[in-house]
């Protein structure tokens, strides 16, 4: 069999793995993105879509963000988040996730972007359509990696037809249906191929197979089983308001969340308990008897869409890379959904790597810098994983007054998987399992109950919702991650500062390793951030109007680390009109004079608030260090 030549494959076509080929076809590099599926994801999954990944795609095509944003919905229509009986029972609670104008004026200055609630399965499929347009990406679907040899010069791949045979759904973004039931311009499906690569990226999701083949190992605990349904039902007409985007939900029948995607879809999700209970336990006679249990009616028209499962962890990948083989997004880490942070934080893998990689492959440096890939990617999963387990614990503040928590669920899971219990026939272990549930979910009868000693739990719960706040918002995660020891920055002396206060705010610097503050300029007769003055190659050196033409002077006479060049950028006049010198002074914290000096992925690598006169010395030397340890 002919063996392909390839620079890069990608394994599979989530989120992560389509933003990486992307990513690396804005930089010229080829790759072939393999994906065992037929069609994007159709059971929705991740749905929290935060502003740093929104400025990734936008650094793609601003008209791929463009037509993602468009999908999502209005932040009237997905602003809280309540704590109930059922969906039209007794409401315990509720948090505005949507800020005072005041304070949301305030917050999109940070960014042209903001957070949203958006699902995945309306976003793969922009995905999908963009990565089959883009010439330098050749997509293959319906096919899956059963071969893999890594060496020191390259990686062989074989693949052959998945188990994927199923027919395109009907997809539920408008329009979609005809390009995800065809096998597309690009497509093997059902094809045996072998392919040499320089590199391969495993974006092959939380069961990563090429994880597995590599021998690396997922560090971190199991924290509960999940079982879901996507669902369509008109269920607006009987609210007394507008829908919430998240229903916590708990009764004597049933407890879970309900989220809310828009136009009548909502999955419906609860925790189940293998082994004692299977997947196929949630089929949709299961959920068709659970989900009036959940709305508090039994006379609602239903239409279930799908079913699914999934495990929820707190795991980091051993190591992120094996050679000529990098882990990315849920291949890598693997987080609980409180906070959202999981699709972005892939997402942010693959736009810290790309840059690197097609420097690599260009020659431009050594194979030392793919190092720095989990050097400065690692830090923040793990922070990303103990801030959505902190999410996920501090939930137990508003159940354990009515004792149904995450701590008792996951002494409940290890009860049920060793002796004794786990001697008993399954039979009795689904008999006893079931009473230990029901259990468990009749302390919750007081919520709905009338009299003075429900009133009183109703308002403990109540006065313990408020303190939920950071799980549905947290601009320091979003923004606020800062590489440092270990990559491509050039640490400072003085103590790091507070970028975030808590999780909840975050405060723009130019401290090495943060993201570029963002300011809206005028550029080209339109309002633009002054992300688009970077480039997705090279550094790039921000200063104020006033001090560009000393540094581009400066800097022009010496030699740059081979394969690397610099572009000096004047901070251009503001998109309101304000004064661009004192906005430069105010964002940038390098004085009138200084400068910063810019990664191509937007985080900041050096400043300095000396003249080009003194500084530019200290830049290329700066740069020259950083290189040549990674080259």
């Amino acid at each position: 069999m002919h063996t392909e030549r390839a620079p890069v494959v990608i394994v599979g076509a989530g989120p992560t793995g389509c933003t990486a080929a992307l990513l690396l076809a804005k930089l010229g590099i080829r790759t072939i993105l393999l994906e065992r599926r037929r069609a994007p994801t159709y059971h929705p999954s991740a749905h929290v879509i935060n502003a740093r990944t929104v400025e990734i795609w936008a650094q793609i095509a601003p008209e791929l963000a463009e037509e993602i944003v468009a999908l999502a919905p209005s932040l009237e229509a997905a602003r809280e988040v309540i704590w109930c009986t059922s969906l039209l029972g007794r409401e315990l609670g509720a948090i505005d996730v949507v800020p005072p104008p005041d304070a949301l004026a305030e917050m999109l200055k940070l960014s042209d972007y903001r957070t949203m609630h958006l699902g995945q399965h309306r976003i793969e499929p922009v995905l999908w359509k963009w990565v089959r347009n883009e010439p330098l990406i050749d997509f293959r679907t319906v096919v899956n990696v059963d071969e893999i040899a890594l060496g020191d010069e390259g990686v062989d791949l074989g693949y052959g037809p998945s188990r994927d045979t199923r027919p395109g759904h009907a997809h539920p973004l408008d329009g979609i249906s005809g390009l995800i039931s065809e096998a597309g311009r690009t497509s093997h499906g059902g094809v045996r191929g072998r392919v040499r690569a320089d590199y391969v990226l495993a974006c092959d999701g939380a069961g990563s197979g090429l994880r597995e083949v590599a021998g690396i190992t997922m560090e971190g605990p199991v924290l509960a089983h999940v079982a879901s349904v996507f669902f369509h039902a008109e269920l607006q007409p009987l609210m007394r308001k507008p829908l919430p985007v998240l229903a916590w939900i708990y009764n004597p029948d049933f407890a879970g969340v309900l989220v809310n995607h828009m136009h009548g879809d909502f999955v419906l999700m609860s925790t189940y308990f293998p082994p004692v209970q299977t997947e196929s336990d949630f089929d949709p006679a299961y959920w068709k008897s659970t989900i009036p249990k959940a709305l508090g009616r039994s006379d609602v028209a239903i239409k279930i869409k799908s079913c699914g499962s999934w495990t929820m962890t707190a795991q980091l990948a051993a190591r992120f890379r094996e050679g000529r083989l990098l882990l990315l997004g849920d291949a890598a880490h693997r987080f609980p959904p409180t906070g959202g942070y999981g699709l972005n934080t892939g997402v942010q893998d693959a736009h810290n790597l790309a840059w690197k990689l097609a420097a690599v492959l260009e020659g431009r440096a050594g194979v030392r810098l793919l190092d720095t890939y989990e050097a400065e990617r690692k830090p923040v999963a793990r922070f990303n994983s103990e801030q959505s387990v902190h999410n996920h614990l501090k939930m137990d503040l508003v159940t354990h007054h009515f004792r149904v928590t995450g701590a008792n669920l996951a002494k409940l899971t290890r009860l049920i998987t060793r002796p004794p219990f786990s001697w008993l026939p399954l039979s009795w272990q689904r008999g006893l399992l079931q009473r230990m549930m029901r259990g468990a979910l009749a302390q919750t009868r007081p919520l709905l109950a009338d009299g003075a000693r429900s009133d009183a739990l109703r308002a403990k719960v109540a006065a313990a919702i408020p303190l939920q706040a950071e799980h549905f918002g947290a601009r320091g995660v979003e923004l606020g991650f800062a590489y440092g020891d270990g990559g491509i920055v050039r640490p400072e002396p003085t103590a790091k500062p507070v970028i975030g206060a808590g999780t909840l705010e975050y405060r723009p610097t130019t401290w090495p390793g943060a993201r570029l503050p963002h300011v809206r300029l005028q550029r080209n007769g339109r309002a633009a951030s002054v992300h688009e003055l970077l480039d997705q190659r090279d550094f790039v050196v921000l200063c104020s109007a006033d001090a560009a033409a000393g540094w581009r002077r400066y800097l022009s006479g010496r030699p740059l680390p081979s394969g690397l060049s610099v572009r000096v950028e004047p901070l251009a006049p503001l998109a309101d009109g304000a004064d661009a010198d004192a906005a430069w002074q105010r964002h940038y914290e390098v004085g009138a004079h200084g400068a910063v000096l810019v990664r191509p992925d937007g985080h900041v690598a050096w400043r300095s608030t000396k003249t080009a006169a003194e500084g530019a010395a200290e830049l290329v030397q700066t740069l020259d260090a950083l290189w040549r340890a990674v080259s």
